[in-house]
């Protein structure tokens, strides 16, 4: 069983990042009855973006950027007609940014008129229009804004999974779209929350239970939760200390409980993020950390201050600077090598966090 964390792995902060500063016994527990590691889950030939790194989780290398309409279109259900093509239409406005949600759809109803051949399947993400039928040629002007078509991309001939991998994700995600076109079965989650209630974790959590006890052979389950943290705050160290707090609900809801199934069920147990982001949620490219550990009882032990000897605080076993010094991988089903523990290990002092951390080995 892989938990994914889409977006909290951070990179290029200034501050505590939110790995490090959560309260997460269970990853913690994990990552010293484990093995840590980073995953490289873009490959270098790869433009960093989530549609490069969800078929790294599921298991699978590609050879190119697979084609991020047909992705989007997966990923909310949207079925095509045989012989149909699907093209992703970013609509934006003069400064390049995303339209509000009245240009949008004054931009599909000229989409709609001067494409007749054509049809919107969907909307997705308030500026993004799917738009089914023959390829374009040329997209319409729109007067005041943008219409940028996303590039075509890579299509499997034939799916390289089955039934047998499941991933369970809230609805909409692009981990959905990318397990549909790669043949893995998909478990929609509902993503609402209930007022001031969060069931999400809930949710997720019973739903990749009865995958694992139903026979899959894998199971992955991701979280959006620490990524949708990072939306409506400006400053770096808010969006980091939302992050951390999404990161401590889900160690308590979700990996721990899966933890102790997977345990029950003698499977192997992993947890990694999605894709290094800036902490604006920008895809970013850079490795994650990884933990990959034989099932075992959470342990539920209480949270201590994590200082090195001097007093100075040192990172998470399982966050970004936590695993400076651990060895890459490129798929989080490979556990991570053991590092000869009669190697000398090197210390730098972070200046602008005052954290102690190992010394990054290449």
């Amino acid at each position: 069983m892989l938990v994914v964390l889409a977006g909290a792995a951070s990179v290029g902060t200034r501050t505590v990042t939110a790995l490090e500063r959560a309260v997460a016994p269970n990853l913690e527990a994990l990552a010293t009855r484990g093995r840590t590691g980073r995953l490289r889950a873009v490959a270098p030939h790869l433009p960093a973006e989530e549609a490069s790194a969800h078929p790294t989780l599921l298991g699978v290398a590609i050879p190119e950027s697979l084609d991020v309409a047909t992705v989007a279109a997966e990923s909310v259900g949207a079925s095509l007609a045989p012989g149909e093509h699907c093209t992703l239409i970013e609509v934006l406005d003069h400064a390049g940014e995303p339209a509000p949600a009245l240009h949008v759809a004054r931009a599909v109803e000229v989409l709609r008129s001067l494409l007749p051949g054509h049809r919107v399947a969907t909307v997705r993400r308030g500026n993004q229009v799917l738009l089914a039928g023959d390829r374009i040629s040329a997209l319409p002007v729109v007067d005041g804004l943008e219409l940028r078509a996303a590039p075509e991309g890579w299509l499997p001939e034939r799916p390289p999974l089955d039934d047998r991998t499941v991933v369970v994700a809230i609805a909409g995600t692009a981990i959905l779209g990318v397990a549909r076109l790669l043949g893995a079965a998909s478990v929609v989650v509902d993503g609402v929350r209930a007022g001031r209630v969060d069931p999400v974790p809930g949710r997720l959590r019973e739903a990749a239970t009865r995958a694992l006890l139903g026979g899959a052979s894998t199971v992955i389950v991701e979280s959006a939760a620490p990524l949708l943290a990072r939306r409506g705050l400006r400053d770096e160290p808010g969006r980091e200390r939302a992050v951390g707090e999404a990161i401590a609900k889900l160690d308590r809801e979700l990996i721990g409980p899966l933890w102790t199934a997977a345990t029950w069920r003698n499977a192997a147990f992993a947890v990694t993020a999605d894709i290094a982001r800036l902490s604006s949620g920008q895809p970013e490219r850079g490795d994650v950390p990884l933990i990959v550990a034989a099932g075992r009882e959470a342990v539920r032990a209480a949270a201590m201050p994590r200082t090195a000897g001097d007093g100075v605080l040192v990172p998470a076993a399982y966050s970004e600077r936590g695993v400076r010094d651990r060895p890459i991988v490129t798929s989080p089903f490979v556990e991570p090598p053991v590092r000869d523990p009669d190697a000398p290990v090197r210390f730098t002092r972070d200046a602008e966090t005052g954290i102690t951390v190992p010394a990054p080995v290449e």
